[in-house]
């Protein structure tokens, strides 16, 4: 990619939006989820969601532009966040 590759998102109502909401849409109902657990299994699904989070803000162009396209060398760390996650979830 390069610069203006992909036209930014100015408008609200813009359908590209639907996507990003959904997926907060699912982190909040995820994390509502781990809140739900069992209280060994909530301090795993805490951090797994921690990680994921924690990591992924820096690269997501929320607080700050960050320049580049979010690829896979920006998602390896919150994609471990999300598989500790997924087994914490399974072994509940």
């Amino acid at each position: 990619y390069s610069m203006d590759a992909i036209p930014m998102v100015r408008d609200f109502f813009d359908c590209r939006l639907m996507l990003p909401l959904s997926a907060y849409v699912g982190f909040v109902a995820s994390l509502s989820f781990v809140l739900q657990l069992p209280a060994r299994h909530r301090r795993s699904g805490l951090i797994a969601m921690a990680l994921l989070a924690v990591s992924f803000l820096p690269a997501s162009n929320i607080l700050f532009p960050v320049g580049t396209v979010v690829g896979e060398r920006l998602m390896y760390v919150p994609s471990a966040g999300y598989c500790l996650a997924v087994v914490v979830v399974l072994h509940a």
